[in-house]
């Protein structure tokens, strides 16, 4: 799991005000200015943790991942990511076989977000087979935020109790 905060003094970029940020005007950030960014993985069997199997960012953090593969994660809130505050951001794009696959979580089995959070999903071929009691592909709560984009198939997945996508209090 990474943990990337500038409370850890790990670098990352100042947070974004998306309503003051001109680069923020359509709702998202190019990832290619991140400092954080993450290519070509395999995760696997990041489990049995509280939020965030893969990723728990806040405070600002930005990250962008390409060309990777989720397969069998899960956490309480957030099988792969947990995104907590403004100007988080988190981008996952051209995912590669099995792309999104048995990820569980309680809250959010991709992402879970709040208090002003961004997650964008991209160029993804596939979402299946994830199982969540609320939100399979994002849980979302505070103002947070989830832009989706080319996204192809999205089947056999379980939710317990309310949607895909479960958005509340503003988000």
């Amino acid at each position: 799991m990474f943990r990337i905060s500038d409370s850890t003094g790990s670098e990352v970029q100042p947070a974004l005000n998306p309503f003051f940020d001109e680069r923020f005007s359509n709702g998202l950030l190019d990832s290619t200015e991140f400092k954080n960014q993450f290519s070509s993985n395999q995760y696997k069997h990041c489990n049995n943790v509280r939020q965030g199997a893969i990723f728990y960012l806040e405070n600002g953090a930005r990250v962008a991942e390409t060309n990777s593969s989720f397969t069998d994660n899960s956490a309480l809130e957030g099988g792969i990511a947990y995104l907590k505050g403004d100007g988080t951001y988190l981008h996952i794009s051209k995912i590669q076989f099995p792309f999104f696959k048995q990820t569980r979580a309680y809250y959010g089995a991709i992402v879970f977000a709040t208090d002003g959070a961004t997650a964008q999903i991209s160029s993804i071929p596939r979402i299946n087979s994830n199982t969540a009691f609320e939100g399979v592909i994002a849980y979302l709560d505070n103002r947070a935020r989830l832009y989706l984009k080319d996204l192809v198939e999205v089947n056999d997945n379980e939710v317990r109790k309310r949607g895909l996508i479960t958005a509340l209090a503003g988000s």
